[in-house]
């Protein structure tokens, strides 16, 4: 029985599934149909005849090639045998079994998982000296291994990558190379390859081996991406050579929802597609299923004002909808406090948690939040992440502050020991017992000092010894300033600068957005006056196991809010969403206004938030926070300062009217 393609299809898809032969680039604007459009042409092509065996269809996830496989399955009565389907690196693992040898890849490779990898860079690390636990300010595995893949998936050298990430230790580039090659070489010795090397020798074969390349144009006759947007240089490359021989290349993605420059892929292998294959054609699929047109309008205005782009308006089947809100808040406290009530209104008018969430374009923004739904009782979830005060970073700088209010505490003096050079869990263990029940064990002797915090001698191998003391010295002098400091954001800043600015860098292969929440965490202490009261709001946030609010995905039968940051949300949907913390410097981030690259990127972010909502959208923002110098009084967002009034009903949610100057 043949497929009602006509019936099924809408025109925009019609037109793909048809006449997609040839480079043919197809833009897919949010809720449009992408999946449906994809499945529905690889249908087509095994009914026209060709043999699964000649379709090559990437994707990005494993589950999206399940999902997409099963639907040809479904459509077609049968699962199509032989049809290669997968991610990249799963296509790229197959090719490199059959081909590798041609470049001095024996076949029986293993490929590391991620454990591995990062086992594997550890112990090249360990062998050059580096990767101690007495090395914490030399950049740790993790951010040696991201840097190493950046530089794989981008093409960007990288030293200029080690000068952009990490400046404070530019001077330990010549090491870090060494350390790079090292670990390629290891690699090598063992007959083993990460996933990154799965592209890059795929690459290579390609390249080196024409042959080969001759052989797998001759082999595909069709080859379609899926989420072209969201592709890196790499990827893009393998691509470009893959398609000198085939003639058939479909690619699609929306340029308007690259948002992931910062785990490689590039804007620009979609943007360049028309160029890189000459006589190209483009499809637009712009009808949506998804949102309303009220919310579609004011997602086509903030799109336009990208430069680079690919111009296409979204239209909807659904109506026009509510208008977006955009509500000014007198504060983050006040802006909490009107999400909660309203997601409560919703859920007392008969609608679950579930269709409602709440976006943000960073961690912090939805640290109040999270308190106030604390406070209230409600469920709720931070998708993809970890909660904000339970973070390893936030963790690390309270801890300060917690040994500040309780000398006893001993859960918080070991983890501010562990962070200095020569203390490991045990050392910690018996340095604390020390400080806090004046009860030495055998490791430990006093050595004359203050009564209040004795200094301690350390028996064991004299480089050790010496490290140890002069973390346990540095640590005790941090504590003796941090009493003499009265303000509770003060202290946060304190130990941002003595010595976490660096420690974190060193660390954490995220560390600029770590720092800023911390020093977001620092204008949010402000508000409090007495630091038990600051500790006890974050340590009830922290402890909140076991409460109607440690709701988990897991819990399929319960409800609860979902929390996310944008990134994490891309491809998903409620019918209400609120976009918060659109406070211009913020989103856009001010780093991002100085490169216009960077700038419709976070446009882009943008439009992705607001294309989650189906039905209610929601924006807002403080009018006020408290800032280091006083008082600051915020603008709303470029992205709404730029947008037409009549797109959306401005609310303020409180009575102070403030006029902005632009």
């Amino acid at each position: 029985m043949a497929i009602p393609y006509a019936r099924d299809l809408n025109r925009e898809q019609l037109a793909v599934v048809q006449g997609g032969d040839g480079p043919c680039l197809v833009l897919a604007g949010a809720g449009t149909g992408k999946t449906r459009t994809i499945t529905y042409r690889v249908a087509y092509l095994l009914e026209q005849g060709v043999a699964p065996g000649r379709i090559l269809l990437v994707t990005f996830t494993n589950k999206a090639a399940r999902e997409m496989l099963r639907r040809v399955e479904l459509l077609m009565g049968a699962r199509p045998q032989g049809l290669w389907g997968g991610t990249f690196h799963h296509v790229g693992h197959a090719l490199l079994r059959r081909y590798g040898s041609r470049i001095g890849i024996p076949p029986s490779f293993t490929i590391l998982d991620a454990d591995d990898n990062a086992e594997l860079l550890k112990a090249v690390m360990a062998a050059s000296g580096r990767g101690k636990k007495s090395d914490q300010y030399f950049p740790a595995p993790d951010v040696v291994e991201n840097l190493i893949s950046f530089a794989a998936n981008s093409g960007r050298p990288l030293p200029e990558l080690i000068l952009e990430w990490l400046p404070r230790h530019a001077d330990k580039t010549p090491e870090l190379l060494r350390i790079a090659a090292a670990y390629e070489q290891r690699k090598r010795e063992r007959n083993v390859v990460s996933f990154d090397d799965l592209l890059a020798f795929w690459l290579r074969i390609l390249r080196e081996r024409p042959e080969v390349r001759e052989k797998l144009g001759g082999k595909f006759d069709y080859i379609l991406i899926d989420e072209y947007q969201d592709t890196n240089r790499l990827q893009g490359m393998i691509v470009e050579e893959l398609a000198r021989g085939a003639k058939n290349v479909l690619v699609v993605g929306d340029d308007a929802q690259s948002i992931y420059a910062f785990r490689a892929a590039t804007v620009e292998n979609i943007m360049r597609f028309p160029e890189v294959f000459p006589g190209a054609r483009t499809f637009r699929l712009v009808q949506n299923y998804r949102s309303t047109q009220a919310i579609l309008d004011l997602a086509n205005a903030v799109i336009i004002c990208n430069r680079r782009q690919f111009e296409k308006e979204l239209r909807t089947v659904r109506g026009r909808g509510s208008t977006p809100e955009l509500i000014g808040c007198a504060d983050n406290r006040e802006e909490a406090r009107f999400i909660v009530d309203r997601v409560l209104e919703f859920h007392s008018e008969g609608e679950t948690l579930l269709e409602s969430a709440v976006l943000f374009r960073a961690a912090y923004h939805g640290m109040q939040i999270e308190l106030e739904l604390q406070k209230r009782g409600v469920p709720y979830i931070i998708r993809g992440g970890i909660r904000f005060f339970e973070q390893a970073h936030i963790k690390d700088v309270v801890a300060y502050l917690r040994v500040v209010a309780n000398p006893l505490d001993e859960l918080a003096w070991q983890r501010m020991l562990k962070m200095e050079e020569g203390i490991g869990d045990k050392t910690a263990a018996v340095i604390v017992e020390k400080l806090i029940h004046n009860a030495p064990p055998p490791p430990l002797t006093l050595r004359g000092g203050a009564a209040d915090n004795p200094p301690l001698k350390i028996r064991g191998g004299a480089g050790g010894v010496m490290k140890s003391e002069a973390g346990l010295a540095k640590v005790l002098r941090r504590v003796d300033h941090l009493k003499t400091v009265p303000q509770v954001d003060k202290m946060i800043s304190y130990v941002l600068e003595a010595f976490y600015a660096d420690y974190a860098q060193a660390q954490f292969e995220n560390a600029t957005e770590r720092l800023e929440d911390l020093e977001q965490l620092a204008l949010f202490a402000a508000s409090y006056e007495k630091l038990e009261e600051f500790l006890a709001d974050a340590t009830l946030s922290e402890g909140f196991r076991g409460d109607r609010a440690a709701a988990t995905p897991q819990d399929a039968d319960k409800e609860y809010l979902v929390l996310s940051t944008i990134h994490q949300a891309k491809g998903l949907e409620w019918k209400n969403v609120f976009v918060v913390g659109l406070v211009d410097g913020q989103f856009p981030h001010h780093k991002s206004r100085a490169r216009r690259e960077e700038l419709e990127e976070e446009r882009r972010l943008f439009y992705v938030a607001i294309t989650r909502a189906r039905e209610r959208l929601y924006l807002t923002y403080p009018l006020t926070s408290l800032a280091a110098l006083g008082t600051a009084i915020h603008q709303p967002s470029l992205f709404v300062r730029e947008l037409d009034p009549e797109l959306y009903q401005e609310i303020r949610n409180e009575e102070t009217v403030i006029e902005y100057a632009d």
